[in-house]
């Protein structure tokens, strides 16, 4: 549902984007993958001089964007903002809010959009709309990237940026967490009376409301209230299941939503927009002997608790792209075994490789270790929020 809306306002990828003409010559670098981590990353990664083909398919961005504003601001993407709120506000209780102190904007999608599609403009990058079907790798020891309508694209590198589904393409660890599931259900409309400060971002309000006015059903499982406020009458409201084994259904959620609002005697005037959100968070990380590379939420880089994971995929592109750089121009990745260590190299394993390239080999495996195992123990944090 969310995924086929119709974006008018945002161009197409084509046609902003040379296509890739030459399917016979060798790109340095595919990228699959066109949502907000592909775009930020083939943009820095052609910015460093390598050629880069952008594959997927050509849709627009559909989903509200939410962040800290002195966030976007270091990624120079303030311009981006549509709205911006001075403090965020959560509720736990009916008589103690928490105020965060920290300033919270809401991106304008279609700005966001046309800005990375300026990006890979400037930086030369080429696109073809298609679908992937599968990667494998030819006798030369370059990949083949199986596309729809008989494409084959061939590349030094290929790198998997389209999101949470990305199986067929990736492999991953066995034995990591369970993969659960942030669920919700927004909607943009007109009220006549906003309860909350406008002035404020409701990050979460977690307050029963009910139990005035009737017992709640399901109430094992908790939901909260995610409101940003327009104006003192436009306002987004989402009902938020913040992580769950199964997924709480979306009729359900729309369920909680309006009853909230019943209870807190909000009356809709008129419906703008509505949203479904889907977010799988945990789960394993993808192989690190593999010969495709993952990023973004391909390669777990959503936080294992909120489903934050938009700003964190926009401000690793650049050290990505670079180790990439590195990577591709000094040819350190053929199958050969890195000196002075027993550890086969592989272009996943040193892509993943988030620290100063002036670390000898053994170093560079050991820190990239390090990398990993944090990553593990941050997705243990999951478990304290799965119900």
């Amino acid at each position: 549902m969310q995924a086929t809306k119709a974006m008018e306002s945002q161009s197409k990828i084509a046609s902003k984007l040379l296509p890739i003409a030459d399917e016979t010559s060798v790109l340095d670098l595919v990228i699959i993958g066109c949502g907000p981590a592909g775009l930020s990353l083939a943009a820095e990664s052609a910015k460093k001089g390598l050629t880069v083909g952008l594959i997927g398919p050509d849709l627009p961005f559909t989903n509200n964007y939410g962040v800290w504003e002195d966030e976007f601001k270091d990624l120079g993407l303030e311009s981006c903002i549509e709205h911006v709120w001075k403090d965020t506000v959560v509720y736990l209780d009916r008589n103690k809010p928490i105020m965060i102190g920290r300033a919270y904007g809401r991106v304008d999608r279609d700005l966001l959009h046309e800005e990375l599609l300026r990006r890979c403009n400037e930086a030369g990058v080429t696109y073809l709309n298609s679908k992937v079907e599968q990667i494998k790798e030819s006798p030369d020891g370059h990949r083949v990237v199986y596309c729809g309508r008989g494409h084959k694209i061939l590349c030094r590198l290929a790198i998997v940026a389209s999101g949470a589904a990305s199986g067929k393409l990736l492999e991953y660890e066995v034995g990591g967490p369970r993969v659960c599931v942030q669920t919700a259900y927004g909607v943009e409309v007109e009220v006549e009376r906003y309860p909350y400060d406008p002035s404020l971002m409701v990050f979460m309000d977690y307050r029963d409301c009910f139990k005035e006015k009737f017992t709640h059903p399901e109430e094992a499982n908790p939901t909260f209230l995610y409101a940003m406020a327009m104006s003192s009458t436009r306002v987004f409201f989402e009902e938020t299941c913040l992580a769950s084994k199964d997924a709480m259904p979306f009729d359900l959620l729309k369920k909680r939503l309006m009853s909230r609002l019943d209870a807190m005697g909000v009356r809709i005037i008129k419906v703008y927009e509505e949203e479904w959100s889907y977010i799988p968070v945990g789960g394993s990380l993808p192989n690190t002997d593999q010969k495709n590379l993952a990023f973004g939420a391909a390669a777990s880089m959503v936080h294992p608790a909120t489903g934050y994971s938009v700003v964190r995929s926009l401000s690793e592109a650049p050290r990505y792209a670079s180790v990439i750089s590195d990577i591709l121009r000094n040819r350190v990745y053929s199958g050969q075994y890195l000196p002075g260590s027993s550890e086969m190299s592989s272009p996943s394993m040193l892509g993943t490789d988030f620290f100063p390239c002036s670390l000898n080999s053994t170093d560079r495996i050991k820190s990239l270790k390090d990398v990993l195992q944090n990553r593990r123990n941050e997705q243990k944090y999951l478990l304290l929020t799965t119900v």
